[in-house]
Formats: structure tokens, C-alpha cells, sequence
């Protein structure tokens, strides 16, 4: 790949070459500089990949969490406990390493511009988690206890980048992948000198990029989106039986995802429809006019939330533990 041009927003674009070709004099130049004595001989080549470290500063993580339990007895056998927890995760990540082969995990990657890719929250960095338990207990048949839990934990969605669709924005940097990928420019407004809109979706993109926090006139950040909150609360009833000699056993009624049984709509875990791959959506097609030097959009799509069918549903468990 040699950079053979530059985007309306500044970034580079790219074309293939071939060295080898016929009547071509190209000399590489080492690792991300590309040929020199390029001419239009050496273009058409197949898109082969190498992977290195990546220059610069890469990506980290950075975790903390407190918790705090506390027991409350409120009579010779009764008693509650409280235990509450917070933790906080950073993770910046460039490639992920989702595939077992280099060309999967060179399509699996956000970029901002081709040959650099952007550091950015991970998509499976939890930002915020917030969790809580609580049992009560007490001792109603002497030496056999009856209790009930309750777990609630509230955590923050991941991290979705809005990006171009595949094709042809792929084409015009010179990315033989097709994928939706790119990193989206966010114009000021409908008059931005850089883009020209070829249908009339503009004001209803507007009207979402405001919604979900974009900032105009810029290139938007890698994982800008946020995919809902999501909360869980999961309760289980106890109560210790007599059972042969010595041992005990127990009789429990365990109640998943809690409040999806008081409400449909409750406990619903909804996740962003990504595109081509699991960190990205498509916002819209992006084709360039090299002749005005400008973005052409068009096909708006907003993005759509669809809720996980296993883990937004309830599930009732009755079961019977001995211990001996």
C-alpha cells in the first residue's frame, strides 16, 4: 500500500501496489512508508497484510473497585447482610485479536484512517458496575435456617464506533476489504463545505448525532455510541430441611432476571445491530467526488437495538442440595 491521496477530512487514502508488475519501478520504503517511484504500472495489486506492533503510544487498562459488608443481627438467630461493590475499567485497545488469522483480524478492526489503527475503548471494556446483595435469615424450626437473597447489579453498556458503511468508501482508501469499519466525519451542518448530501437525510442524521453526542465538524471518536444500561436482579429462597443422620438438606427457589417477571419490559438486555463487525455500525454510505474534493452521503440508518431473547427472559429453578 502507498498513500496516493488525501480525504476531504484530511485523512489519507491509499492504493494497492504490486512491485513486481511490468513496468514498474517501485522500491519499498520500509514498514507504513510505503513505494517511492510509484506510476500507474504498479497498481492492481492483491491486498497482503503484515502485522506489527503498533508505533506509539498503544493501549492499557486500568481497573479499581471497592466493596463494603456489613452484617446485622437482629435477634438470637436472625440476622441481615449487606455486602455492596463498585468497580471502574479503562481499557483502550487498537486490535482487539478476535481471529485465529491475520486477515480476520485485520477486517475485525476500527480504523480511523487505513495502515493506523485507532486506540479506543474496548469493546468489552465495562466502564461502570455496580452490584448489591442482601440476605436475610432467621432460624424459625431450631437449627435449620430459612433465608432469602436478593442480587441486583447495574453495569454500562459497551462501546459501539459509528463508522461508513463498506462499500464505497472502502474503495475510495483503498481497502480491498468491504467491510464498514471507517471511522464517520460528523459535518457541522448541512452546508459543511466538505459534504454533499445526495438525498435528504441529513436533518434526521442530525438529529441523532446531537442525540447520542457527537461532536460536529469532527471525525468521530473510536466506540462513541453506548449501548444501554443494562440491570439484573436475580433472587433465591432457601430453607434447610432435615435429612439423614447429621446432614441437612436444602430446598431453593432461585428467580433469574427478577424484574422481567414483574414487567415484559423489564431486565431486557438490548445490544446495538452492528454491521460487519461486533464493535461497529453502519450510519451511512460514503462515496468521494475527487473532482470538488468532497464527501457524496447518503442512506442514513439509524442504528436499531434488538434485545438478547436467552438473557432478557426470566427463569424460575426449583431444586433440592444435601449436605453431608
Amino acid at each position: 500500500m502507498t498513500q496516493t491521496g488525501t480525504l476531504p477530512d484530511g485523512r489519507p487514502s491509499f492504493t494497492p501496489v504490486d512491485p513486481l508488475k511490468d513496468d514498474c519501478d517501485a522500491t519499498f520504503n520500509g514498514i507504513r512508508q510505503g513505494f517511492s517511484n510509484v506510476t500507474a504500472d504498479c497498481f492492481g495489486a492483491n491486498q497482503d497484510i503484515f502485522f506489527t506492533n503498533k508505533p506509539g503510544d498503544g493501549g492499557y487498562t486500568f481497573t479499581t473497585s471497592i466493596q463494603a459488608s456489613k452484617t446485622f443481627d437482629w435477634s438470637d438467630a436472625g440476622q441481615t447482610n449487606i455486602t455492596a461493590g463498585y468497580s471502574y475499567n479503562e481499557s483502550e485497545v487498537a486490535n482487539p485479536g478476535n481471529s485465529f488469522t491475520a486477515s480476520g483480524n485485520h477486517r475485525s478492526v476500527v480504523y480511523r484512517e487505513l495502515e493506523n489503527p485507532t486506540v479506543g475503548p474496548s469493546y468489552r471494556n465495562t466502564p461502570h458496575n455496580f452490584v448489591i446483595s442482601a440476605t436475610v435469615s432467621n432460624e424459625f424450626w431450631s437449627g435449620y435456617r430459612s433465608s432469602v437473597t436478593a442480587f441486583f447489579q447495574r453495569r454500562k453498556g459497551a462501546p459501539v464506533s459509528a463508522v461508513y458503511f463498506g462499500d464505497p468508501y472502502a474503495d475510495a482508501v483503498g481497502d480491498q476489504s468491504d467491510e464498514a469499519r471507517y471511522l464517520l466525519y460528523v459535518p457541522t451542518d448541512e452546508n459543511d463545505p466538505i459534504v454533499t448530501w445526495a438525498d435528504d437525510s441529513a436533518s434526521q442524521f442530525f438529529a441523532w448525532a446531537d442525540r447520542v453526542g457527537l461532536k460536529r465538524g469532527a471525525i468521530a471518536p473510536k466506540g462513541a455510541i453506548d449501548e444501554p444500561w443494562q440491570s439484573d436482579l436475580d433472587i433465591r429462597f432457601q430453607q434447610e430441611i432435615p435429612f439423614f443422620g447429621r446432614a441437612k438438606g436444602k430446598i431453593y427457589l432461585d428467580i433469574e432476571n427478577f424484574l422481567n417477571l414483574m414487567s415484559s419490559s423489564g431486565g431486557t438486555k438490548k445490544y446495538i445491530d452492528t454491521t460487519d463487525i461486533l464493535s461497529a455500525v453502519g450510519i451511512f454510505e460514503a462515496d468521494l467526488d475527487a473532482d470538488n474534493n468532497q464527501y457524496i452521503y447518503s442512506g442514513f440508518s439509524e442504528p436499531t437495538m434488538t434485545p438478547d431473547s436467552w438473557d432478557s427472559l426470566y427463569r424460575i429453578q426449583l431444586g433440592v442440595r444435601v449436605d453431608f
